[in-house]
């Protein structure tokens, strides 16, 4: 029996088929959107078309610029960069949920797991693994909130960074680029590390798996096994992140940039 190999051109067509459908969707809203506070569609066409601009620019900057060393520190140093920057000017103390997983963390790590019996854990089971996970960094790098953050932006452009691996090897090393730069200066992206929520690395574990799955297909047994390892710790993290997954967002980037390859 042929082993499954995700690389092959009809599931390629079918990624390709429902990024494109995907991202045509949440540009449409958004654009809708953005309309209503830039003051209509014409400003914010106008605005669009100077992103476009400025993206094609970057593209072929870091397409015919850079080799693929220089290309990685760079995604790595500016998305890195760009976070620590907003988690170090932006104090954003967590609440609601956030402060409830935080204060139970702070428990664990000292060794009381009474907050298991609590009613906020009662109703929300699946929140116990993203809170052993604050608790094990609260043990191993100290109390202070600016370490959960901090690994926060890790595992944010670790996903930029996997998001560069998959689209380079389904399509060619220019949509892993742009892609991948896209993703990293993604504003919500930036912004959000400086909260507290599960979605960063469960979103990196899943992005993880998916990779492995593009990378080796399902041929070799033990692709079965790890790939299955990084989906079920992306869900022990967060049930909700998988379907989150905005790596397909940028798959016009492959459309355009893979025809070729």
């Amino acid at each position: 029996m042929e082993g499954i190999n995700l690389g092959g051109g009809i599931v390629k067509k079918l990624l390709l088929w429902a990024g494109t459908i995907f991202f045509a969707l949440t540009l449409y809203f958004s654009f809708i959107n953005s309309a209503k506070y830039l003051g209509g569609y014409v400003p914010t066409a106008a605005l669009l078309a100077l992103v476009v601009l400025v993206v094609v620019l970057a593209a072929h900057l870091l397409a015919r610029r850079l080799t693929q060393k220089q290309f990685i520190i760079l995604l790595l140093l500016v998305g890195f960069g760009f976070r620590v920057y907003w988690i170090l000017l932006i104090d954003t103390p967590p609440v609601s949920d956030f402060l409830d997983m935080h204060n139970a963390a702070l428990q664990a790590a000292k060794g009381d797991f009474s907050f298991g019996r609590s009613e906020y854990y009662s109703r929300w089971v699946y929140q116990l693994g993203f809170t052993i996970y604050e608790a094990l960094i609260v043990k191993l790098f100290g109390a202070p909130i600016i370490i959960l953050k901090l690994f926060n932006a890790v595992f944010n452009v670790g996903t930029a960074f996997v998001v560069y691996l998959t689209a380079a090897k389904l399509f060619n090393e220019l949509s892993g680029r742009i892609a991948s730069f896209l993703y990293a200066l993604y504003v919500p992206n930036i912004i959000m590390c400086s909260v507290l929520t599960n979605q960063h690395v469960s979103t990196f574990f899943f992005s993880l798996g998916c990779y492995l799955l593009v990378r080796k297909g399902l041929v070799p047994k033990y692709s079965w096994i790890w790939v299955g390892l990084l989906f079920a710790l992306g869900n022990m993290m967060s049930l909700w992140a998988f379907s989150s997954l905005r790596d397909s967002s940028f798959t016009p980037c492959f459309s355009c940039c893979g025809r070729g390859g």
